[in-house]
């Protein structure tokens, strides 16, 4: 029974392995296109997603996937004035309804936290709100107006117990408590700060929308680590996620960057980018969803393993 089950598990683990080094693990790229209000499937095939104002949407700008429903949510405005997020079905692009309608008129990232609910960097009001990821329901103002020296706040990242924010009109990265929302220090500075995503070894990299650069920081000391990409075809880079959209980088996967001024999404597994997808409308935040199906494999094969070990061990 014991060599039945290691011999499942090995299959399973290995298939899931395989899947990883192939890229088969990464589920689709979505790219928020703020030129025409629409969100395209930028990779492995690109094709629309969400068609041209879609439930209203205007002002299009952040994008983050999952959430207990598993939808796509896309940060906009309704007219002009009314800030909102707009929810739609991730497999068809079918208008959902607004999950949110108490933020400023400017939402920009958005991204779910450790505590399960959807945070929104609200660009005009220079703070990050906190919504219910059931109903929608405004929570609070998690990181307060200006706190720190924020100043329109784009791009949002959690990790290492921090909420990491691009704070664009003061050319910073800032960090606050994912707890608490307190303030706790700038982590870079000098930086026309945009997406953010972890890289491999603790590094946080930043899309430079002004310096037409990736570049990489430690992301517990905020020390240079210098560029990761720049110049070529980075023209005003926004959006980042790595293939897995899980997280956390693989050796062979290629970093995805939304290009805006010229209207590229590039991947990055070596020193020169390959385009993906090309005649994007100024192309904004970026999200990776996994593949669900190899997540399980890997599960599988590891749970495999352990059970297998302790049948052997008699426990």
């Amino acid at each position: 029974m014991t060599l039945s089950w290691r011999r499942a598990a090995l299959v399973n683990l290995v298939a899931a392995l395989v899947l990883f080094a192939t890229g088969c693990v990464a589920g689709p790229i979505y790219v928020v296109n703020g030129g025409d209000n629409s969100v395209t499937m930028g990779w492995p095939a690109q094709s629309t997603l969400v068609g041209s104002g879609s439930g209203s949407l205007n002002d299009a700008r952040g994008v983050a996937a999952g959430g207990v429903d598993g939808a796509l949510y896309v940060s906009g405005n309704i007219g002009g004035t009314q800030g909102a997020i707009f929810r739609y079905n991730a497999a068809t692009g079918a208008f959902i309804g607004i999950f949110a309608n108490t933020v400023d008129a400017s939402p920009y990232g958005i991204a779910f936290g450790p505590d399960g609910n959807l945070y929104v960097a609200n660009s005009l009001s220079n703070s990050v709100s906190r919504f219910d990821a059931n109903t929608g329901t405004l929570l609070d103002t998690f990181v307060s107006p200006g706190s720190g020296g924020l100043s329109i706040p784009t791009g949002l990242e959690f990790g290492n117990g921090y909420l990491y924010v691009s704070s664009a009109g003061s050319h910073q990265v800032i960090r606050y408590n994912d707890t608490t929302g307190a303030f706790i220090d700038v982590l870079a500075n000098g930086v026309d700060a945009r997406g953010l995503t972890f890289g491999g070894n603790n590094t946080l990299l930043v899309a430079d929308y002004g310096g037409d650069a990736i570049l990489a920081y430690n992301a517990f000391t905020g020390a240079s680590l210098g560029a990761f990409a720049m110049g070529g075809l980075l023209d005003g880079p926004v959006g980042l996620a790595f293939e897995n959209g899980a997280g956390f980088p693989l050796l062979w996967e290629g970093l995805f960057v939304s290009s805006s001024n010229n209207g590229l999404l590039l991947n990055y597994k070596g020193d020169q980018p390959t385009i993906v997808a090309s005649g994007l409308k100024s192309p904004q935040l970026i999200v990776s969803i996994p593949e669900p199906g190899t997540i399980v494999l890997l599960g599988i094969g590891i749970g495999g393993f352990w059970f297998s070990r302790r049948k052997r061990d008699g426990r």
